[in-house]
């Protein structure tokens, strides 16, 4: 992954450095809602239900101005993603509530076709290549503790370390729109809103016999449980698809 990573900076700096037309550098951060969607959850019912979660990103873009109202804009940013659920080990007449949040940590790459002349309103659409670099989730449920150490320890954790249980890479389709707003004869400030969904699957699949094994041997994460589990109690996996959107701002600063 890191040599991808350098492969792709180095191109970029090539390409500036040959480039005729205006090319910019700068900052770019954003804070996103955050999904991880999943046909099992979303049939749960009382059960099992989506919580609202968010997560911020931050890191460097390029800008090269293709034409007067086209641009190719690339990003090279550090992503958090999180999910948190609502459970109910109780029933429906007697909850029992606990949570489950997981955190996701994502190096992200967009490489976005911008439609604007650099001052004014914009639309940019595109693919987004991400890299994932963490996974780890915190599990609460304090009714566990009065059924002994052993099954409170399973079901109460923090950063639990479950990269295994998700996919090392994504390929997702990005679109966004905003506003270039000069500030000088140099700085620029982007201000847009971007939304982003994966096409590949965020989770590994196991078999019934794997699942058992890692469930057994307490090594296999609530979100891996979710997902091979349907309402009816059976071993049925289903993807996961990532899905964001969100405020972007960015900071600019034109080099020729």
């Amino acid at each position: 992954m890191k040599k991808l990573i350098l492969v792709a900076a180095l191109a970029a700096i090539t390409f500036g450095a040959q480039a005729q037309g205006e090319m910019r550098i700068g900052l770019k951060g954003a804070f996103n809602y955050t999904a991880l969607f999943n046909n099992n959850v979303s049939d749960q019912g009382y059960e099992l239900d989506y919580a609202p979660t968010t997560g911020g990103s931050f890191g460097a873009s390029f800008n090269y101005r293709l034409a007067d109202n086209y641009s190719l804009d690339v990003n090279l940013l550090i992503s958090g993603h999180n999910e948190k659920y609502d459970l109910n080990y109780g029933t429906e007449a007697k909850p029992s509530p606990g949570t489950v949040e997981d955190k996701l940590k994502y190096i992200d790459i967009p490489v976005l076709f911008k439609l604007g002349n650099g001052h004014g309103a914009y639309f940019e659409v595109g693919p987004q290549l991400s890299f994932l670099s963490s996974a780890k989730e915190t599990s609460t449920w304090a009714d566990a503790t009065s059924l002994g150490s052993a099954v409170s320890s399973q079901f109460n954790y923090t950063d639990r370390n479950f990269k295994n249980d998700f996919k090392g890479f994504g390929l997702s389709g990005v679109i966004g729109f905003g506003g270039d707003f000069e500030l000088n004869d140099n700085l620029g400030l982007t201000a847009g809103l971007r939304l982003g969904y994966m096409f590949t699957d965020a989770t590994v699949e196991y078999t019934e016999v794997e699942a058992g094994k890692l469930a057994a041997a307490d090594n296999i994460s609530f979100n891996a449980l979710f997902n091979h589990t349907n309402k009816a109690g059976d071993f049925d996996y289903q993807k996961t698809m990532r899905a964001w959107a969100g405020l972007n701002i960015g900071l600019t600063y034109k080099l020729k």
